[in-house]
């Protein structure tokens, strides 16, 4: 093993490593998420009056939005493995990096429009 494979491999796993960390926190800012929405949908339907349909609504939308980025930046790093180290080993790890860079290229899309559905519904509720 060359120098320079060696310096690819440190790179990997320090991203995967970051990766990880990132996708065990955001899915417990999503398990809380998920306890915070369960306890006002109970607020809303305890209430003495009839629930605002459109806060309902809006709140089911950053809900659905919220899981997006949630299975978007659970899914990253684990395909980044998938076809980093198990489906596509070869020889040379720049070329194999770059394929996989190339192949998971969609995540970040998906997370923009999750996002912007979040910011648009929560607009929706302080309009």
């Amino acid at each position: 093993m060359t120098p320079d494979d060696q310096a690819l491999l440190i790179d990997f796993g320090e991203n995967i490593f970051l990766q990880a960390l990132q996708v065990i926190i955001f899915v417990a800012g999503w398990g809380l998420f998920v306890g915070m929405s369960l306890a006002l949908y109970l607020a809303l339907r305890n209430s003495e009056g009839k629930p605002n349909k459109m806060m309902v609504l809006c709140l089911i939308g950053i809900f659905l939005g919220f899981t997006w980025t949630a299975a978007g930046a659970a899914g990253s790093p684990l395909d980044y493995i998938q076809l980093a180290f198990i489906k596509h080993p070869s020889k040379d790890l720049a070329a194999q990096g770059d394929l996989v860079d190339d192949k998971t290229a969609f995540w970040s899309d998906m997370s923009l429009w999750s996002e912007t559905v979040n910011v648009r519904a929560a607009l929706a509720i302080v309009n």
